[in-house]
């Protein structure tokens, strides 16, 4: 999907958090049954909640993660746990 400076923000909160905390805001992990990939969204959803239907409909490889109602196909709900 398109995306702006917004990007850019969200990296520097990322580095932030890491540099004052000493640990990572994300730390994937593959597994037997889902790539880093699912498992860096699903600690993403895990930290942000759900993410917007229109914004999975128009990323380009959404569908491979994403089911139409936007549940993750390879990963298990995870529970909401905000910052």
């Amino acid at each position: 999907m398109d995306y702006n400076e917004t990007a850019d923000i969200w990296s520097l909160a990322c580095m932030l958090f890491e540099l004052l905390t000493g640990d990572f805001m994300f730390e994937p992990k593959s597994s037997e049954v889902h790539d880093k990939d699912d498992d860096h969204l699903a600690q993403m959803f895990e930290m942000l909640g759900k993410f917007p239907t229109e914004w999975l409909q128009s990323g380009k490889r959404s569908s491979q993660f994403f089911d139409a109602k936007g549940n993750m196909l390879r990963v298990q709900e995870s529970e909401f746990c905000p910052l």
